[in-house]
């Protein structure tokens, strides 16, 4: 605190007041002594002048102990503001512990902080660790999937080069490979029936749901007509195989189903086949039953026993 604070201080205490009746009490306290006998003087001017003594006396007096009383409320004035001088250094002392305090508890709240976050980055630095080989395993199977992805890719081109460049076939078997198509249209059209209140598809592009590829439609040994790998591009007349039952039903399993324009090889309506060689040895014919081709044993012996050519 400088001498300007002190002295605002002091100009804002109290004025000190005077006990009432000071005066009174201090004259009356002063005991003065009995008075002398006057000799026998003349009394007018004798008298006057020792009055006069005593009446400067007893002020002298009064000046003296107002002097006294003065100098003792100095002295308490004094050490009042010495008292609160120390108070008001212990204030400011104890202020500036308290922003000490708080910058202190600040600084420890933001050590805190900070002790936190290098705990979170020790955690991140640990799981980047751990997560680091995961990584790289999972570059390896992406590589490893861009490869096998790059095989697949390189063994469809093969396969469909090959599909659209058969390799060349001997007579056999292009006629095994007519058979099998047929067992796979006969197929196709019992599933198609189940779905259909058991009757045969009206023609053999109804059955695309049911055959793999329009490829099965098409013998071997055509060459006469085109391969078509799409159905949104096939038509009837595409199909190496003449559909002679359709709308019809297999509890006449003995009816032609269709019949290869190439081999003359028969799908009956309950699946079997027939290949055209085995039908001309004489076991069996074609009877024409409205409009139905269909076929019938020529012995009893033939239909309890059949020949060969079922497939």
């Amino acid at each position: 605190m400088n001498s300007q604070e002190i002295e605002e201080l002091l100009k804002r205490a109290p004025a000190p007041q005077p006990p009432p009746q000071l005066k009174q009490r201090l004259l009356s306290s002063i005991a003065l002594p009995a008075p002398i006998p006057e000799p026998q003087l003349p009394i007018h001017g004798f008298s006057g002048g020792l009055k006069a003594r005593w009446l400067g006396l007893a002020a002298g007096l009064v000046a003296v102990l107002l002097v006294g009383w003065g100098s003792v409320h100095t002295s308490k004035l004094t050490r009042r503001n010495q008292e609160l001088t120390q108070s008001l250094q212990e204030l400011q002392h104890n202020v500036s512990q308290n922003a000490d305090s708080d910058r202190i508890l600040n600084l420890q709240q933001e050590i805190e902080r900070l002790r936190g976050q290098n705990r979170e980055l020790h955690q991140l630095r640990a799981e980047v660790a751990a997560l680091r080989p995961m990584v790289q395993e999972i570059e390896a199977l992406r590589l490893e999937q861009q490869r096998l992805i790059e095989s697949m890719a390189h063994h469809q081109a093969a396969a469909t080069v090959q599909l659209i460049e058969p390799e060349p076939m001997d007579e056999r078997s292009q006629s095994i490979a007519c058979i099998n198509n047929l067992k796979q249209i006969g197929l196709a059209a019992r599933v198609w029936a189940t779905d259909n209140s058991d009757l045969l598809p009206p023609d053999l592009l109804s059955m695309s749901n049911e055959l793999s590829t329009p490829l099965v439609l098409h013998c071997p040994a055509d060459q006469s007509r085109p391969r078509i790998e799409n159905w949104g591009q096939f038509l009837d007349s595409y199909s190496s195989y003449e559909y002679l039952n359709p709308g019809g039903s297999d509890i006449e399993p003995m009816v032609l189903l269709a019949r290869c324009r190439i081999h003359g090889h028969f799908a009956l309506s309950d699946g079997s086949v027939l290949d055209g060689p085995g039908f001309s040895s004489g076991d069996r014919r074609l009877l024409n039953r409205n409009g139905r081709l269909e076929v019938e044993a020529v012995s009893s012996e033939a239909q309890e026993a059949p020949s060969q050519e079922y497939y």
